[in-house]
């Protein structure tokens, strides 16, 4: 069989495909990211608020701020973090994985929301990572590179070490099923 798209005639054609009949992505649903992972972004954010408030906390300490401009500091790093806790799970909500027969999605953010999709036939390597974070937090990362990309095209994070294996296993077997076919049929 060839994957030269080829009409009766035995001629090359290269029809035309609508925008409508193409599948949509969100018909099949995506699945969603361990809940450690919440916790995990959550205590990043305390971390990196709690440093921010020690540090503007011995400023005012340095240059003798009164006692309200204190107590505004703290109030204002309590608030920024209570946005960041609602943010995050807002965030964590819309996050997820999806794999299909020919490609794997993955979709993130929340004000700014993405969804990156690699077809199987693009795929050059997978790795499964683990930061510091990822370890105390007992997750992992998957990232996918493909063809002609210096840094990774996709990163799964959030998932158990074992599903990221099984995710990462996942898409190395159905690229190389995809590439014998392609071979096959060239």
């Amino acid at each position: 069989m060839s994957s030269v798209p080829v009409d009766e005639s035995g001629s090359w054609n290269n029809r035309v495909v609508t925008v409508d009949s193409l599948p949509a992505i969100d018909q099949a649903p995506f699945e969603r990211l361990e809940p450690r992972y919440l916790t995990q972004q959550r205590a990043i954010w305390a971390i990196i608020l709690g440093l921010l408030l020690v540090g503007g906390i011995t400023v005012l300490v340095i240059v003798g701020a009164p006692t309200w401009v204190w107590a505004l500091v703290v109030v204002a790093a309590l608030v920024l973090f209570a946005i960041s806790f609602v943010l995050e799970g807002l965030a964590y909500d819309y996050r997820g994985v999806q794999l299909r027969a020919h490609d794997v999605s993955a979709r993130r953010g929340l004000i700014g929301r993405s969804t990156i999709t690699v077809p199987f036939s693009r795929v050059q390597h997978v790795t499964l990572e683990r930061g510091a974070f990822d370890r105390v937090f007992g997750l992992a990362q998957v990232v996918i590179f493909t063809a002609g990309a210096v840094a990774a095209d996709a990163r799964v994070k959030g998932l158990s070490p074992e599903r990221a294996e099984r995710l990462r296993e996942g898409i190395i077997n159905r690229s190389n099923v995809t590439a014998v076919a392609a071979n096959e049929d060239g």
